[in-house]
């Protein structure tokens, strides 16, 4: 088997899912800058499941049956080994993502939830102020409902202000939440259970599809082709002798000329005597004329 580009655009596409593959699985080794034996082994595994997947058609195709079922093997364990690593990486980044973003929209969502009871008291404290006036005059319990009032007031600033410092709420699964509400526009399903299905498969779904274009862009871009044989040229016979009538030196020349064009050497001295009967030595002669 000969190898050649077949296109370049499609060798492109297979550097760019392999680089996407790579980063995937070095994306902690490439934050922190602390690489291991795990992290050096991983390029390795990666060439190995793009490079055994097209070996297997190779090898078919070259009817050598026992190597492509070793090839398969390989493709499928390095393939298993990729995906899983990958979707254990995407999961570990994910899970933190959003536990880190739920802890953040937690204290946040605890901190609303405070200033509203609080604002509530406040008002309670205005109403019963309000309630204890006798006249135009505000005796004990209304001054006590007063000074209720302005202790919760001043912690509904401090609520507030505390808010103001606080990062606003973020989404924690906004593109599953959006993407199972379509799905349950057309499908009749539970949206939460939609939801946590895209969740599982997202990270099957990026590892199989950088890995399998890699394999196949890889495959077409670098083609195959069966080596051709070149035949050899068949002897053709010299003619048979002619005798060389007068004044025919040029003839000769020509001869051997022609000869040498169709069969890529020159006349042996014998051939161009039995064609034309003359001496060796005038042979010879014509010949390195020619």
């Amino acid at each position: 088997m000969q190898y050649h580009i077949a296109s370049r655009l499609a060798i492109a596409v297979g550097i760019a899912a392999s680089g996407c593959a790579l980063g995937i699985l070095l994306q902690d080794a490439i934050r922190t800058g602390i690489f291991t034996l795990e992290h050096a082994l991983i390029p390795g595994m990666v060439g190995i499941a793009i490079a055994a997947g097209h070996l297997v058609g190779t090898a078919l195709r070259s009817r050598k049956y026992l190597s492509a079922l070793g090839f398969a093997v390989s493709f499928a364990l390095a393939t298993l080994l990729t995906v899983y690593t990958s979707v254990s990486k995407q999961a570990d980044q994910s899970e933190t993502v959003i536990s880190a973003v739920s802890v953040t929209n937690t204290a946040r969502k605890g901190k609303e939830d405070e200033l509203a009871r609080t604002r509530t008291r406040y008002e309670q404290a205005n109403v019963m102020a309000e309630r204890e006036m006798t006249g135009q005059k505000c005796l004990a319990r209304c001054a006590d409902w007063k000074t209720r009032s302005a202790e919760v007031a001043a912690r509904v600033e401090k609520l507030e202000g505390e808010l103001k410092d606080m990062a606003p709420p973020k989404p924690v699964t906004v593109g599953a939440d959006k993407m199972a509400k379509v799905i349950t526009m057309f499908v009749v399903q539970d949206v939460e259970r939609v939801k946590a299905m895209l969740l599982l498969l997202e990270p099957f779904a990026k590892a199989l599809l950088f890995e399998l274009t890699a394999i196949v862009a890889f495959g077409f871009g670098f083609g195959h082709r069966r080596a051709v044989k070149l035949k050899k040229p068949a002897r053709v016979s010299a003619p048979d002798p002619k005798p060389a009538p007068p004044g025919s030196e040029d003839r000769v020349v020509d001869w051997v000329r022609e000869f040498r064009r169709r069969h890529g050497r020159n006349p042996q001295i014998p051939e161009v005597q039995r064609e034309f009967g003359l001496p060796k030595t005038s042979a010879w002669r014509k010949i390195k004329a020619a």
